[in-house]
């Protein structure tokens, strides 16, 4: 193979990769905090919608309404009264011990899969749900960290039948998850 065939091949594979990179991120919006806090990127086909009040935000899947619930929901919470310098493992600990201490006759909470990782150098734990209030099923994951004193929650919830359609896209929200801020708890 002459060195003109491995050049060319080699400047066809970096026209390809930068081709594929401009399609990937043409095809995704990103969002800052107000706050300059945290930053992530999130499907251009989903619904972006902040409450004004409490700082919440909600991405919504296409498709997704008020009947057919298919999103991803942001909460910022401070940490319950004795909780303020716990890490996130002790909240796991407790937050699994509620969980199965919360089943009614009207909603049944069943724990699926509960694992930590790490995101961009911080540590979330990552805790699949499901949820059935009379007869309706729902999933939900949720990726759940503490930065600078805060407990930040990421949560996909969808319907039983529209849940894996999503899944994919909402685990690439979660994986652009980036703190911009130094964590200092």
């Amino acid at each position: 193979m002459s060195i003109l065939t491995v050049r060319t091949s080699a400047i066809a594979a970096c026209s390809l990769l930068l081709t594929i990179s401009a399609a990937v991120s043409a095809q995704t919006k990103a969002y800052v905090s107000s706050d300059k806090i945290f930053m992530l990127s999130y499907p251009d086909s989903w619904k972006f919608s902040k409450a004004e009040t409490d700082g919440e935000i909600n991405l919504n899947a296409p498709g997704a309404s008020i009947f057919k619930i298919s999103m991803v929901k942001m909460e910022i919470r401070r940490p319950a009264e004795g909780y303020e310098k716990a890490d996130i493992h002790e909240i796991a600990e407790v937050e699994t011990k509620m969980l199965k201490a919360q089943q009614t006759a009207n909603m049944q909470l069943e724990l699926q899969e509960s694992e930590f990782k790490k995101i961009h150098d911080h540590e979330w734990w990552a805790v699949k749900m499901k949820i059935t209030q009379k007869k309706e099923v729902f999933y939900s994951k949720s990726y759940k960290t503490i930065h600078n004193g805060k407990t930040y929650v990421f949560t996909y919830i969808s319907r039983e039948q529209d849940f894996d359609k999503n899944a994919a896209a909402a685990n690439q929200i979660f994986e652009s998850i980036e703190f911009l801020t130094k964590n200092h708890s």
